[in-house]
């Protein structure tokens, strides 16, 4: 039986121990002078799963030793005796040869799906959906190519090549870049980034991508004043200085974290409006409000680079109430950290720019004097859950602004108001599901969870 002659060579890993009784990792001796052999060295050759195949289990391996001594050996950690393997789903897979004398190698083989496979949202080629694959749009937006018209689910699908001149250094193809699959680069392949987000698939890595270069461009949230408990407060996210310019930039992702014990669930979003880098950015934020964590990105998309410092964006987050109920000053927290990892700033070639991070402390008002639920009190959402209106309506405080997000933090509808006491908000056009209307009144920024219904 032959293996098909579409062989791509994997990289194994050697064992950091032995199979069993605590072997040294590599090929090893025990019973003869290690000078009166040759070593023991194995090739993997693999096949990975085509996409096409509408199956995760056509792969192929084929394991031949050399040197040492032969008749070889050659187990299989689930079992599997032979040198030659088909039908082989993706995954890792431990194999152990071991020749007459004694020899061992134990190799890690990793079998994972072809680079010819579209995964709708992984446009940079790294096998993981993240903010990182908004920077491939921008650096590719508005080529065109073949349509797909697979779908956007996120699983392996057969596409054609984009035929491009001048394609970027360090990208994939082209048509994993269009991830809606419709032929051209535009924002709507970002939507499907937020659809897919954070999932992941095995297979061989064709992007080139690092991150936290070291360099002399600062990246820092600005905080110019203490917080208080239910308080919504925007916090200006600065790229550079009037000293340390920003040079010919094009685009920028990284992730902020907070502490999520000490901000509201759904108030952590982002807004790039006004941003120094473009007029009109291709912009990205994901909150994970469990970790802490929101990732953003935010780009050119005119093959421009810029110069500059100031404002990219605004992060917003609302600190909760609860944590200065415990009657006790002496107990209540004096502040939270902000902290700037997994930085990925770029131009418009894709080279990676050095950046210098800074951690921001927000501080806590934190007098017992605040009675952080008198608002809440005077504020009511009806009906809830509602399937097209639901009315806003607040006793005693005026409410200057309404904004409707999704239990992710994206930012859905916004209304300005003049100090109303009354409103109906429109629900019509969006899903069924759990969403967070922050209410900002008069006095303090209060979030209600709303129950859309259909």
């Amino acid at each position: 039986m032959k293996l098909s002659t579409k062989y791509l060579i994997l990289f194994f890993t050697v064992l950091s121990a032995g199979w069993a009784q605590g072997q040294a990792p590599g090929a090893t001796n025990e019973s003869a002078d290690d000078n009166e052999l040759s070593p023991l060295q194995v090739e993997v050759l693999s096949t990975p799963v085509s996409c096409s195949s509408n199956s995760d289990c056509t792969g192929s391996v084929l394991i031949t030793p050399t040197g040492g001594v032969a008749p070889y050996t050659i187990t299989w950690a689930d079992g599997f005796v032979g040198s030659e393997r088909h039908n082989i789903c993706t995954g890792e897979y431990a194999v152990r040869v071991v020749d007459t004398q004694k020899q061992i190698q134990e190799n890690i083989v990793r079998i994972g799906y072809s680079t010819g496979c579209v995964w709708a949202g992984d446009a940079d080629g790294d096998n993981k959906v993240t903010n990182n694959d908004i920077l491939a749009i921008a650096l590719t937006y508005g080529e065109s190519g073949f349509e797909r018209n697979s779908g956007t689910e996120f699983s392996g699908q057969e596409a054609d090549d984009w035929m491009t001149v001048n394609p970027v250094v360090g990208l994939p193809n082209y048509k994993h870049v269009d991830t809606d699959g419709d032929g051209l680069i535009t924002v709507g392949d970002a939507s499907i980034i937020h659809q897919n987000y954070d999932k992941a698939y095995i297979g061989v890595s064709q992007a080139i991508i690092s991150k936290n270069k070291q360099g002399n461009i600062p990246l820092k949230i600005q905080v110019d004043k203490e917080l208080e408990a239910g308080e919504r407060m925007g916090l200006p996210i600065n790229l550079g200085t009037a000293t340390e310019l920003a040079e010919e930039v094009y685009g920028i992702a990284f992730t902020v974290r907070y502490n999520p014990e000490y901000v509201k669930m759904g108030s952590v979003f982002a807004d790039f409006e006004d941003s120094w880098l473009s007029p009109d950015p291709l912009a990205f934020h994901k909150a994970n409000t469990q970790e802490g964590t929101i990732d953003i990105a935010i780009a050119r998309k005119d093959r421009v680079n810029n110069t500059g410092y100031g404002q990219l964006g605004t992060l917003f987050l609302t600190i909760r109430d609860d944590i200065f109920r415990t009657g006790n000053d002496d107990n209540l927290p004096d502040g939270m950290e902000l902290s700037i990892e997994n930085i990925r700033l770029i131009d418009k070639d894709n080279n990676e720019l050095g950046t210098s991070t800074h951690t921001t402390t927000v501080d806590f008002v934190t007098s017992s004097e605040i009675i952080p639920n008198e608002a809440a009190n005077n504020v009511s959402v009806f009906p809830n859950p509602s399937s097209d209106i639901v009315n806003v309506q607040s006793t005693q405080f005026d409410i200057n602004q309404l904004e409707l997000q999704s239990i992710t933090g994206q930012c859905l509808k916004r209304i300005d108001l003049n100090q109303a006491k009354n409103y109906q908000l429109d629900l019509n056009g969006l899903a069924k599901g759990t969403y967070i209307l922050s209410i900002q009144t008069t006095e303090k920024v209060l979030t209600k969870r709303l129950h859309i219904v259909k």
